[in-house]
């Protein structure tokens, strides 16, 4: 730990020993449960943990403060080489600060919806309206939001309920080899971020370079891809075959069914102008005045649509998923989960 300490000021030039201390100390002190069995970065290797850190200042450029604030350090198991490992883990608080950071777009606000809440959808193009209310002991997460202020207009992002459950179930499985290292709070922040990372491609920021500047968008993109270029290299253990010594000596292939495929490119995705009660609740369309009982973060409920003299028409769907994310989802064959590998 000391040696990491070290490292970190001397990459900054810095003698806020304390601060640097402290940080490490706090993700030293983080303890995961495995089989019955504590695990902490103790128990890594320090070399991995400088190399995981040294990659994220070089490729980010973070400065000590952005460390400090928005970085986690994390134990899990390698899942090629079966090994304790370190993994850095960006906060959400780095993506709304890196947004904020442009001249042309603001997050208006972040936030988690539960199934207490009252919300209203309007399209990527318009804020998410919801009102929040006192949660009770059954209350659950139902979606991760995200509104945005692009120039004099709006945009926003969401993640479902059903996306949020499998994003959570491949970082434990996959990304982490096995390991739940979060609390409650934490999973939270992870759908936060989940959600600004599916904002880069979704709809909400269309055309980055223009509403966030390059420099802005290049950052983004970067740590983007240092999720996926993880999550791709834990991924590809399930493809591998060893000798009783550990050595590769074969690849496993997967035979994927084009059909699948046309199915998943077909799904619809959410869009305009439809209200809802929360889940399990009536509620009432402004449009044509029926009563229609919806959760709204469903996909299938929520088609993207425009109208055309007074009509609806709905927008041809758009692809978010790759083939790859098939293989971890063939359980429930109407999630989609674009987060990973986006």
């Amino acid at each position: 730990m000391r040696r990491i300490i070290i490292a970190i000021a001397e990459h900054y030039k810095s003698n806020k020993t304390a601060k640097i201390t402290q940080f490490i100390q706090g993700e030293y002190n983080r303890v995961v449960i495995h089989e019955n069995t504590p695990i902490s970065l103790h128990d890594v290797n320090e070399s991995d943990v400088l190399l995981a850190l040294n990659e994220t200042l070089l490729k980010l450029e973070l400065d000590l403060n952005e460390l400090l604030d928005f970085v986690s350090i994390v134990p899990a198991i390698d899942r090629n080489t079966k090994q304790l490992t370190a993994v850095v883990e960006l906060k959400s608080g780095y993506f709304r600060h890196l947004i904020n950071s442009s001249a042309k777009t603001k997050v208006h606000e972040d936030f988690i919806l539960y199934t207490t809440d009252m919300y209203q959808l309007c399209g990527n193009d318009n804020h998410i309206n919801y009102r929040e209310f006192p949660k009770k002991p059954d209350s659950e997460v139902i979606a991760a939001c995200i509104n945005f202020n692009i120039n004099k207009g709006k945009g926003s992002c969401g993640l479902s309920l059903k996306e949020l459950e499998a994003i959570k179930r491949l970082y434990i499985d996959i990304k982490y080899g096995g390991f739940n290292a979060f609390d409650d709070d934490e999973w939270l922040d992870i759908y936060k971020a989940s959600t600004y990372r599916r904002a880069l491609e979704d709809d909400a920021l269309q055309c980055p370079e223009n509403i966030l500047g390059k420099p802005v968008t290049a950052k983004y993109k970067i740590a983007v891809e240092m999720h996926n270029v993880f999550f791709r290299k834990q991924e590809k253990a399930d493809s591998l075959i060893k000798n009783d010594f550990g050595r590769v000596i074969g690849r496993k292939t997967n035979l994927f069914s084009p059909a699948e495929l046309i199915k998943q490119k077909n799904l619809p995705r959410y869009g305009e102008f439809k209200i809802a009660a929360s889940r399990g609740q009536s509620a009432t369309s402004t449009l044509d005045n029926n009563v229609v009982t919806l959760d709204p973060f469903d996909f299938g409920n929520f088609n993207h649509e425009i109208l055309v003299n007074n009509k609806r028409s709905e927008i041809e769907p758009v692809k978010t998923i790759s083939p790859a994310e098939h293989e971890h989802i063939e359980s429930s064959e109407e999630l989609i989960v674009s987060d990973f590998l986006c």
